[in-house]
């Protein structure tokens, strides 16, 4: 499970932080209601649909089932059984895992580099804020490339090589047109 959390002026990263171990304690003590329930359940299954919106999208979530439940069909029954979630089973399992040995605090920071200039994210907010575009281009592609590059990143172990690869497959959407930087 991960959380993130992003403090607004005036507010710091210690308060955001506070906040959240306030609602995972209520997540402990309290039932969500079942609306909340209800309209996550619906989420899930909305995102779902919407990924097999194209032949990448299907291809993924083929795969996802075949690597995190060694059967193809794997992820679709992932969702039924999110279905069937109960509210006291949410309570009951962070009650279990939402302790404090289980967990990993890291915090992003934004610095000023000797020029003066925002430093934090580099290439990697350059995928984020071109995601889109690599992705319509990846689509373009013959679904055999698709296929290779979608391989590719799920035999990775590092996220310094998805990062390379990223970076290729930018330069490549770049190339063919698909993404226009500022100033250009």
């Amino acid at each position: 499970m991960v959380i993130s959390a992003e403090p607004r002026y005036p507010h710091t990263l210690k308060e955001v932080e506070e906040a959240i171990y306030i609602e995972l304690g209520k997540m402990k003590e309290e039932l969500v209601t079942e609306r909340e329930l209800q309209r996550v359940k619906n989420k899930i299954s909305a995102q779902m649909v919407r990924s097999m919106g194209s032949n990448i999208g299907i291809a993924f979530q083929l795969l996802m089932g075949e690597i995190y439940y060694g059967d193809y069909t794997g992820m679709f029954e992932m969702i039924d059984k999110t279905k069937m979630v109960t509210a006291e089973e949410i309570r009951d399992a962070a009650k279990k895992y939402l302790t404090e040995k289980n967990r990993v605090v890291a915090s992003r920071v934004q610095v000023k580099t000797e020029e003066g200039e925002e430093s934090g994210g580099g290439e990697q907010d350059l995928m984020k804020k071109y995601q889109k575009d690599v992705m319509r281009f990846i689509q373009s592609l013959p679904m055999q490339e698709q296929m290779e590059i979608g391989k590719k990143f799920q035999s990775m172990k590092s996220e310094k090589e998805m990062m390379k690869l990223g970076m290729e497959l930018f330069e490549r959407a770049k190339a063919a047109g698909y993404i226009k930087e500022e100033g250009e």
